[in-house]
């Protein structure tokens, strides 16, 4: 029976499965939205590994949906191996059964990576079951070259042929999947939601491993790997540390570079600079976020980074690399911050001198809050989700 949605292409919707990879505290805080507000659909929340790339502790999912978990002591692969794909291919058919099991109405695929989410968006379109593709790509991060490059053009439009829309974070992610075919009517705005209420809270629990005296704060939220280059971010307050004697850096995170990023550090800063370590509890990291004045993420390769609407919704000013996809849509130069083409210290030294000048950082605090509410009210994931569904 059509009706409800069937402009769209879409059959009576009530029953939905959105496949992830694993738990994060942001998916928890969109599913219990989902739950909430779009109370006509029953929720189906399927994880295909239970360990992220992050140590996130288990996290009690929105009661109201049904969970299961296809890898179960297993961590997101960061290197797909042959074994690894002939793997999640299998898993692959496990999840399709559960699917006919349940009557599912309709599948949200978390992304295209592997053999197994491969399998299931080409078997749900043989049955005739609508899939969204949820993707955080990133037109600018759309880097590859030579063959590959080649057989991604050839392949990728054939696989999103199969889907009946593409949920995107942002206007990058947008430009992404137009570059691959997919008409600008079949793209919905679905960006990760965690708990901006949370973060948005005028007061809350100074961190013990933080200084107790206010000081103005230089903070960098995320894994300490290669592509971040957080070494370019010490580098660039070492740049600027002597004109900014009350400005100190704050690291929060870890990873396998903690120990090299240490010792960038100069002798003279390192009173100034702060390792908080990885920080599992919100509260703990929206307390850290309202500590601080700015918010620095110089990735060279970043599709969205939550961390910058994070920042955003705590009153930070931003600044980030030309390529993070969120800095696309939440960073407004002369307004709330600055962007700088990746890898470039000396553009980096510069955004870090502006936004940290004694009379610009108050009002680029101030604008940021009023671009994020713009911003949110234009990409908010129930109306998209809704929308892709054909419930609107």
């Amino acid at each position: 029976m059509r009706d409800r949605g069937e402009a769209n292409g879409f059959p009576t919707v009530r029953r939905v499965a959105i496949i992830s990879n694993s738990f994060t505290p942001y998916r928890e805080n969109l599913h219990r939205r989902l739950v909430k507000e779009v109370p006509e659909i029953r929720w189906y929340l399927i994880f295909t590994h239970e360990q992220s790339t992050f140590p996130w502790p288990a996290g009690e999912e929105a009661t109201q949906a049904q969970v299961k978990v296809f890898g179960p002591g297993e961590r997101c692969p960061t290197d797909v191996t042959i074994r690894e794909s002939l793997h999640e291919w299998r898993k692959g058919g496990r999840i399709l059964q559960y699917l006919a099991a349940e009557t599912i109405d309709a599948v949200v695929v978390g992304g295209y990576s592997d053999l197994g989410r491969v399998r299931i968006i080409l078997e749900c379109r043989r049955r005739g079951l609508p899939v969204l593709l949820f993707g955080d790509s990133n037109i600018r991060a759309d880097t590859l070259r030579g063959v590959r490059r080649r057989i991604k053009r050839a392949s990728l439009p054939v696989l999103l042929r199969r889907c009946s829309g593409v949920l995107v974070c942002g206007s990058l992610g947008e430009l992404y999947y137009r570059r691959y075919g997919v008409a600008g009517k079949k793209i919905f705005r679905f960006p990760y939601e965690p708990d901006y209420a949370l973060l948005a809270e005028s007061s809350g629990p100074s961190p013990d491993s933080l200084p107790t005296v206010r000081r103005r704060k230089i903070v960098y939220s995320g894994r300490l790997v290669a592509k971040k280059r957080v070494d370019l971010l010490i580098r660039a307050y070492a740049d600027i540390a002597d004109r900014r004697p009350d400005w100190d850096l704050v690291i929060i995170g870890d990873g396998p570079m903690r120990g090299s990023l240490g010792r960038l550090v100069p002798d003279h800063l390192r009173g100034r600079v702060s390792w908080a370590g990885f920080v599992e509890d919100e509260r703990s990291l929206a307390a850290l976020y309202r500590s601080a004045d700015v918010l620095v993420l110089p990735s060279d390769v970043e599709p969205w980074g939550i961390v910058v609407t994070e920042a955003a919704a705590a009153g930070l000013a931003l600044v980030t690399s030309d390529v993070v996809g969120a800095g696309e849509d939440l960073v407004v130069e002369g307004v709330n911050g600055c962007r700088f083409p990746a890898g470039d210290l000396s553009a980096l030294t510069a955004a870090l001198r502006t936004v940290t000048d004694g009379d610009a950082i108050d009002r680029y605090r101030a604008g940021s809050r009023e671009v994020f509410h713009r911003w949110h009210e234009s990409a908010d994931p129930i109306r998209g989700i809704r929308a892709a569904l054909g419930l609107n």
